[in-house]
């Protein structure tokens, strides 16, 4: 199996030479679908309103929306691969951006709705989010 996540060349093939050789080869492959990496922490997943007592976090569904739009076109152009056996939504983002910044209760939930959308887009392939396993949502599905 082979993990395919980054979005640039690899082995100076592009990554449509890749997955064609993967599936000349018959190599399983998990693909991250999107470009959202935990080890970029501004991405600014939520955003504190109010004071004292009223002061609570939202989540910045600009964001959000971005990254499944993305998300969705990837898979809507990469699901006639048939080297890919899985979708995977990110690389650790919801460990090192969610939890570790105090938004895994906005933005879990925000994963999840991505997930569903890609089984909606290509529901021959499951999903699943990489990374630790401190999930608030059960809904969500882990990758280690």
């Amino acid at each position: 199996m082979y993990r395919l996540r980054f979005q640039y060349e690899q082995f100076g093939k592009t990554m449509r030479q890749i997955l064609d050789s993967f599936d000349e080869l018959g190599m399983p492959v998990r693909r991250t679908a999107s470009t959202l990496d935990g080890e970029h922490a501004s991405y600014q997943a939520a955003t504190v309103i109010g004071k004292g007592k009223l002061k609570k976090k939202i989540v910045n569904t600009v964001f959000f929306d971005n990254w499944r739009r993305q998300m969705l076109a990837r898979v809507k152009f990469e699901r006639n691969h048939p080297s890919i056996f899985i979708w995977e939504t990110d690389n650790e983002f919801v460990f090192i951006n969610l939890r570790n910044f105090g938004n895994l209760e906005v933005g879990e939930p925000e994963i999840h709705k991505g997930g569903q959308m890609v089984m909606e887009l290509d529901p021959t392939r499951d999903w699943r989010r990489s990374g630790w396993a401190g999930c608030i949502f059960s809904g969500l599905r882990l990758s280690l």
